[in-house]
C-alpha cells in the first residue's frame, strides 16, 4: 500500500507539474511578445525625443530671433513716445465711432483724423483746439442726435458732435495773416478736405500759431490783438491775456495720434511677431515636453528590463519544473519493481484470507447450529446483521419520538402564551375599531358637506363655462376685428411712411438745392460778381445789387436771364422750343387715346384726392414740424445764453476771490506777501464745454504747472478752490477729513487760522490728528477703544468757555 500510495503521489506530482509548466510555457511566450512590443515602443519613444529636441532647438533660434524683432519694435515705440495702449474708454469710444460711420452715413470721424497739421505745429495745433480735436463731425444736427442716442443705448460715453451744416463759425479775420515773419493762422498750417471746413474753422477759430513766445506775446500784448496765439513749443497766451507754458499729457497725447501712421504699422509688425511667438509655444513647456518624454523613454527602458528578468526568471523556473519532471519519471521506473513484488504478495494473502473465512463458517455452523434458520437469517453473520440494523433503527425512532415530544410541547406553551397576546391585542383592536367608527362617522359627515359644495361648485363651473364660451366667442369676433383693424392700420401706415419718404425725399433735394444756390450766390458776393434779378415790385425786370437780395433759407429772388447773351441761354431758339412744345401736345393727345382704349380705373381720380389730401397734411405737418424746430433752436439759445450768464457770473466772482483767499492761506506771520492764484478758461466763448485751468504761484517761488508743485502746495491751492467755491455758495458747514495729511507745521497752522478767522461764517468739521486744529477748535470729540468690552468709546469736550490764549493740557 505504501508502494501505491508513493506512486499516486508521483502521478499527483507530475500532473501539478505538468500543469504548472504549461502556465509557466505561456507566460513566456507573453513575456516574448511584451519584450518585443516594449522595444518597439522604445525606439518609436527614443525617436521622437530625438525630433522633438531638434524641432524645439529649431524653435528656440526661431524664438530669439522674433524676441530681437518684438524688442526693436516696442524700443522704436518708446522712442515715438507712442507705445501707450488705449484705455478701455478710448478703445470702446474708437469702436462705436467706426459703428456710427457703418449705420449712420453723416458720420465723418473724429476731427482729428479728418485733418493733419505740418509736423512743425502738432503740438501748437493740438493746444489750440484742445477737446475739440476728439469731437466727432457729421453733416446734420439730426445725425448728430441719432449718435448720441446710440452711444447712450450702448452706455458708452459722451462725446461732442459737430454739425456742418449747423455750425456757425466766425468768419477768417484775413488781416492776421498780414502779420509776417512767422505768425500763421491755424487753419493754414492745416491739410483737409474742403467738406471738413466749418468744422477746422469752428475749432480753430482765428487762432495764430508761431515760433517763440516773444513774437506771441509781441502780437498779444504790443500789437494788441485779441487773439488766442499759441507757439510750436506748447506756450499759450489766451484771448483774456493769461498765459500757460508747455503742452499738457492730453495735448501731447492728442498731437502724437497724427502719429499714428508710422506707429500703427510698427504695431502691426509687433503684434504679428508677438503672434508667431504665441503660435510658437512656451519654451519651458518644449522643455516639459523634452523632460516628459525622456522620462517616457527611461520607463520604457525599465519596462523592457523588467520584461527581460521576468523572462530569464520564467525561463529558469521552467528548466526547474523539467528537472522535477525528470525525477518523478525516474522514481516511478525504480518504483516498478517493488510494486510487481507487492502485488504478487496481496494476491497470496487474498488467497489465504478466503481459506481462513471457508474455516470459520464450517466453525460457526457446528458451534450455532439452526440458530440463524430459527430466527429468519440463512447465516449467524446475516443474523448479526439484521439484529443490529433493527436495534439501530429502534434506537433512531426513540430519538425522533423524543424529539417531537418536546416540539409538541414548545408549541403547547407557545399557544397558551400567544392566546393571552391575542386577547389583550383584540382588546386594544376593539378600541381602536370604535375609534375608526368615529373618525367614519366625522369624515362621512365632512364628506356629506363636500358633496354639497361640489355639487354647488359644479354648477358655478356650468355657468362659468358658458360665460367663459360666450366670452371666448366675443374675443374671437374682436380679434378678428383687431386683425382687420391692424391691416388697414400697417395699410395705412405704410402709405404714411411712403409719403413721409417722398416729402424728405423732396425736402433734402428742396435743402439740397437751396445750399448749392447760397453757395453759388455767396461765391458771387466773395467775388464781387453782380447778379441780375427780377425785380417783383415794377412791372418789368431790372438789375439789382446783390446787397438787396436775400440769401440763405428765406425768400430768394428769381434770376432775370434776359441780359445774358444769346450764347449763354439756352442752347435752342425760341421758334425750336414751340416745335418741342406742340410734339409733346401731340404726343399727350395719343396717350389720353390709348388709355380710353385701355378702359382705365374710372375711380382714380378719387384715390388721387384722397392721396392729394394726405399729401397737404403731410405737407402741413412737416411745416408744423419746422416751426417747431425753429421755435426749440431759438429755445436754445435763449438756454445757452442764460447758461453763459451763469456759469460767467459763478467764474467771475470765484475767480476774483480765490487769489485773496489763496494770500490769506500762504501769507506767513512776519507780514510778507502770499502767495497768487488765479482761475483762466480755455474757451471764452463756451466755457463749458471746455475746461478751466487753475494756476498758482507759492510766495517767493516762480511760475509752474500745477502737476509740478508739491503735495502740500496743491492741497492748499485746492482748498482755497473749495473756499472761494463756498463763498459764491455757501453751504451749512464742511466736513475736512484729514486734509492736513499732507501739510507741515507752518502751512496746517495757516490752515487752522483761516478757519479759525471764518467760524462766524463758516462751520467746519475737521478729522484731524494736529494739535493746531486742537487748539483753535471750539469743541472736541474723541474716539478711542475701550479694551475691556472691546467697543469704541467717545469722549467730548467743550472749549467754547476757554480763551483762545488759554493753556489747555491735552
Amino acid at each position: 500500500l505504501s508502494i501505491q500510495a508513493s506512486i499516486s503521489d508521483l502521478e499527483k506530482r507530475k500532473v501539478s507539474l505538468e500543469g504548472e509548466k504549461a502556465v509557466v510555457e505561456d507566460t513566456v511566450r507573453n513575456l516574448r511578445v511584451e519584450e518585443v512590443r516594449t522595444r518597439d515602443q522604445l525606439s518609436r519613444l527614443s525617436t521622437n525625443h530625438d525630433e522633438f529636441l531638434l524641432d524645439m532647438q529649431k524653435k528656440e533660434e526661431r524664438r530669439r530671433e522674433l524676441e530681437k524683432v518684438a524688442n526693436d519694435a516696442s524700443e522704436k515705440l518708446r522712442e515715438a513716445k507712442a507705445d501707450l495702449s488705449e484705455g478701455t474708454r478710448e478703445r470702446k469710444m474708437s469702436d462705436a465711432i467706426a459703428a456710427m460711420k457703418r449705420l449712420f452715413p453723416g458720420v465723418r470721424g473724429r476731427l482729428t483724423d479728418l485733418c493733419t497739421p505740418q509736423d512743425k505745429y502738432r503740438e501748437a495745433v493740438a493746444v489750440i483746439c484742445g477737446k475739440m480735436m476728439d469731437a466727432v463731425v457729421v453733416d446734420h444736427e439730426r445725425t448728430a442726435s441719432e449718435c448720441i442716442a446710440y452711444l447712450k443705448e450702448q452706455r458708452i460715453g459722451t462725446a461732442m458732435f459737430l454739425p456742418l451744416n449747423d455750425l456757425r463759425p466766425a468768419p477768417i479775420d484775413e488781416r492776421l495773416r498780414q502779420f509776417g515773419g512767422s505768425a500763421q493762422l491755424a487753419i493754414d498750417v492745416l491739410n483737409f478736405g474742403e467738406e471738413v471746413f466749418p468744422a477746422v474753422q469752428y475749432a480753430t477759430s482765428n487762432s495764430l500759431v508761431c515760433d517763440t513766445l516773444e513774437e506771441a506775446r509781441h502780437i498779444r500784448f504790443e500789437r494788441g490783438r485779441q487773439v488766442k496765439i499759441c507757439s510750436i513749443d506748447g506756450s499759450l497766451i489766451d484771448k483774456s491775456g493769461f498765459m500757460t507754458g508747455g503742452a499738457s499729457r492730453s495735448d501731447g497725447q492728442r498731437a502724437r495720434k497724427w502719429d499714428r501712421k508710422d506707429i500703427d504699422t510698427l504695431k502691426t509688425k509687433r503684434d504679428a511677431v508677438v503672434e508667431e511667438l504665441n503660435g510658437l509655444g512656451s519654451s519651458d513647456r518644449d522643455r516639459e515636453r523634452v523632460q516628459d518624454l525622456k522620462s517616457q523613454v527611461q520607463q520604457a527602458s525599465k519596462r523592457l528590463d523588467f520584461v527581460k528578468m521576468d523572462l530569464r526568471a520564467a525561463q529558469e523556473k521552467l528548466a526547474r519544473i523539467d528537472n522535477a519532471l525528470n525525477a518523478i519519471l525516474t522514481q516511478k521506473t525504480a518504483k516498478d519493481p517493488e510494486l510487481r513484488e507487492a502485488s504478487e504478495n496481496v494476491d497470496q494473502a487474498k488467497a489465504k484470507l478466503l481459506e481462513v473465512r471457508s474455516r470459520l463458517g464450517s466453525t460457526e455452523e457446528t458451534v450455532f447450529g439452526d440458530f440463524a434458520p430459527r430466527n429468519g437469517a440463512p447465516t449467524v453473520e446475516a443474523f448479526e446483521r439484521k439484529f443490529i440494523h433493527s436495534h439501530e433503527a429502534l434506537m433512531e425512532e426513540r430519538v425522533r419520538l423524543v424529539k417531537h415530544r418536546m416540539a409538541i410541547v414548545s408549541q403547547i406553551q407557545y399557544e397558551e402564551s400567544r392566546e393571552e397576546s391575542e386577547k389583550v391585542a383584540e382588546a386594544k383592536q376593539r378600541e381602536k375599531i370604535l375609534e375608526l367608527k368615529q373618525s367614519l362617522d366625522e369624515v362621512t359627515d365632512e364628506l356629506d358637506i363636500f358633496e354639497r359644495e361640489r355639487s354647488s361648485m359644479d354648477k358655478k363651473r356650468e355657468t362659468l363655462k358658458k360665460n367663459l364660451d360666450e366670452a371666448m366667442k366675443n374675443y374671437e369676433k374682436l380679434r378678428d376685428e383687431s386683425k382687420a383693424r391692424q391691416n388697414e392700420l400697417k395699410t395705412a401706415l405704410h402709405n404714411i411712411a411712403e409719403n413721409n419718404k417722398v416729402v424728405l425725399e423732396l425736402g433734402a433735394e428742396i435743402e439740397n438745392l437751396d445750399e448749392k444756390w447760397s453757395e453759388l450766390i455767396g461765391r458771387c458776393e466773395v467775388e464781387q460778381i453782380e447778379l441780375p434779378y427780377v425785380d417783383t415790385s415794377a412791372e418789368g425786370g431790372t438789375s439789382l445789387h446783390e446787397d438787396e437780395v436775400e440769401s440763405g433759407h428765406g425768400r430768394k429772388r428769381e434770376i432775370d436771364f434776359s441780359v445774358l447773351g444769346r450764347k449763354l441761354r439756352e442752347s435752342c431758339s425760341e421758334a425750336e422750343r414751340i416745335e418741342f412744345d406742340r410734339s409733346f401736345v401731340d404726343q399727350e393727345r395719343s396717350l389720353c387715346q390709348e388709355i380710353e382704349k385701355l378702359a382705365p380705373n374710372m375711380r382714380a381720380s378719387e384715390h388721387m384726392s384722397d392721396v392729394e389730401a394726405r399729401l397737404a397734411e403731410v405737407n402741413q405737418e412737416f411745416e408744423d414740424a419746422r416751426e417747431a424746430a425753429a421755435a426749440s433752436s431759438q429755445r436754445f439759445e435763449t438756454v445757452k445764453l442764460e447758461r453763459h450768464r451763469r456759469f460767467m457770473l459763478c467764474f467771475n466772482h470765484v475767480s476774483s476771490r480765490i487769489a485773496e483767499i489763496y494770500g490769506q492761506l500762504t501769507q506767513s506771520s512776519h507780514g510778507a506777501v502770499g502767495g497768487s492764484a488765479y482761475l483762466s478758461l480755455e474757451s471764452p466763448d463756451e466755457p463749458y464745454l471746455s475746461g478751466v485751468k487753475f494756476n498758482a504761484m507759492p510766495p517767493s517761488k516762480r511760475f509752474r504747472d500745477m502737476e509740478q508743485l508739491s503735495g502740500g502746495e496743491r492741497t492748499v491751492a485746492a482748498l482755497a478752490l473749495l473756499f472761494a467755491i463756498h463763498d459764491y455758495r455757501p453751504s451749512p458747514f464742511f466736513v475736512l477729513d484729514e486734509v492736513d495729511s499732507a501739510l507741515d507745521n507752518a502751512n496746517g497752522n495757516k490752515v487752522s487760522n483761516y478757519i479759525r478767522a471764518r467760524s462766524k461764517e463758516l462751520q467746519t468739521i475737521v478729522i484731524s490728528l494736529r494739535e493746531s486744529f486742537f487748539e483753535k477748535s471750539e469743541a472736541l470729540i474723541g474716539v478711542y477703544k475701550d479694551v475691556r468690552s472691546n467697543t469704541s468709546r467717545i469722549l467730548t469736550l467743550n472749549l467754547s468757555s476757554f480763551s483762545d490764549d488759554s493753556d489747555i493740557e491735552a
